[in-house]
């Protein structure tokens, strides 16, 4: 009888030794890729399952969930310090997940 092979499910909620967070779906950019690995940019929280991915605001990074991000977690500038939008006053273009 030949033994049984086992491998992890990534996108499955359960958090299992390789991975570092497992957001319940295998699309890579929101977070947590399809591989069950925090991308690049984001934080995620997996102390409750799914895992719970955000944007790092203030990395200069203008990642899928922010509207601007201009490097820094102020409002006393040009975008607010949650990254949800510009200060009133100020116009944001560009930017993308490598560029600021």
């Amino acid at each position: 009888m030949t033994a049984s092979t086992c491998v992890e499910i990534c996108g499955d909620a359960v958090l299992t030794i390789s991975e570092e967070c497992d957001d319940q779906n295998f699309i890579s950019g929101d977070g947590c890729s399809n591989t069950c690995l925090i991308e690049d940019g984001y934080l995620c929280d997996s102390s409750i399952l799914p895992s719970d991915c955000v944007p790092i605001c203030g990395d200069s990074k203008n990642m899928i969930g922010e509207f601007c991000d201009d490097g820094d977690i102020s409002s006393a500038d040009k975008c607010e310090g949650d990254c949800s939008m510009p200060v009133t006053g100020w116009i944001c273009t560009g930017g993308s997940p490598t560029t600021p």
